[in-house]
């Protein structure tokens, strides 16, 4: 079957960009020929272009009315925008060598006029649903574009929130119309499609349809960094639950700190690394003896790996590591009140819940992309 997925997949985000490819080999894995639609709206394109200023950014009007002003508010966003400009080059090399795109598409407007042809098409996972930023709020990830015969899927899409605000109900609920089958990544995904009136099966994110063999054969067979070591990765620097823990967590269990930079550099840490690209995030994982971090992607792939773990979250669309974990009876590693010392997991016990859900998210698939008609 010819499969067109949609996601947000170029947008120097770890999780983004694995999760991407996950659900594109997989599906190559199973027979079919995909590709990823690749769509890159404005919104989606200034990560480190130092003119750009998001229209929904309250300086936007002001800076538009003046070059000067819009000047120094540039040069002011310099440390923020830039933070992170040395993953640039292996982001873009993952682009390249590990995901199969279609031409580009720069607009809405450009994939309605345009639509790539496919069998299927599959709104692929993480938070393209997220109402509260650009993308849940754009037609194009709720695949209301290209001819009627096509058929559609989600595969693990995410609202990422635990309720979608009421006055953009109406217009979420009208792009849901055109799905053959929707399936999420959440429980709260499961009850927003309820109170829409639409019928959904919860499903793992496409990072655990590959196996640990597999991502440890993408992720390389020596680790980048020799020793034992934690691994932080911390994507909210004023994180102070954290911040707390990991010094006493790496004192305990005599291990080094490396932290992957996100915004800002660990400063406890005995090394900082600011230009990993996706294939270095998940080797830097799948080599650690102990993960602390806010991260969703961080704690699946410290799941997959069976690493020791804690996450420390408390954001608004917190329900998308809680549900995950509870679903695993692993929801005393969120939020703790105390540091875990070392407490062991029962792997084997999660590994078999685990599986079942597996096998449970590769069936929606095979169920609803065995035929088009169906």
């Amino acid at each position: 079957m010819i499969i067109k997925t949609i996601t947000c997949h170029d947008v120097y985000n770890y999780g983004a960009s694995l999760q991407a490819y996950a659900l594109m080999h997989y599906l190559e894995t199973e027979g079919h020929n995909i590709e990823i639609i690749d769509y890159l709206p404005d919104y989606l394109r200034h990560h480190y272009d130092f003119w750009y200023i998001p229209e929904d950014n309250r300086f936007h009007g002001i800076c538009q009315k003046s070059r000067l002003l819009h000047l120094l508010y540039c040069i002011r966003l310099l440390p923020v925008t830039y933070r992170t400009w040395r993953r640039i080059k292996p982001f873009k090399k993952f682009k390249t060598d590990f995901l199969h795109c279609t031409k580009q598409y720069s607009s809405y407007e450009a994939l309605v006029s345009d639509p790539p042809k496919a069998d299927c098409y599959v709104a692929g996972s993480d938070q393209i649903w997220n109402c509260l930023v650009h993308n849940g709020n754009d037609p194009a990830f709720y695949l209301n574009f290209g001819p009627e015969r096509v058929k559609r899927i989600s595969y693990a899409a995410s609202f990422a929130i635990s309720d979608i605000p009421i006055q953009k109900q109406a217009t979420i609920k009208r792009y849901l119309k055109v799905f053959n089958a929707i399936s999420v990544r959440e429980t709260s995904g499961i009850r927003i499609l309820n109170q829409l009136g639409y019928d959904g099966k919860q499903v793992l994110d496409p990072v655990c349809l590959l196996s640990p063999k597999q991502w440890l054969s993408f992720a390389g067979d020596e680790p980048l960094v020799c020793g034992n070591y934690l691994l932080v990765y911390n994507l909210f620097p004023g994180n102070e639950a954290l911040n707390n823990v990991v010094c006493k967590v790496a004192e305990k269990e005599s291990l080094r700190i490396i932290a992957i930079n996100d915004t800002a550099k660990f400063a406890s840490a005995d090394s900082n690394i600011s230009n990993a690209g996706p294939i270095e995030f998940v080797n830097l994982i799948a080599y650690s003896q102990y993960v602390i971090c806010d991260s969703f992607h961080g704690t699946v792939f410290s799941v997959l790996f069976h690493k020791p773990f804690e996450v420390y979250y408390n954001n608004i669309n917190s329900s998308r590591i809680f549900d995950f974990l509870v679903t695993l009876g692993l929801q005393n590693r969120y939020n703790p009140l105390k540091p875990m010392n070392g407490q062991l997991v029962e792997w084997e016990s999660v590994q078999e819940k685990l599986t079942s859900q597996i096998e449970s998210s590769r069936d929606f698939l095979r169920y609803h992309l065995k035929h088009t008609d169906e």
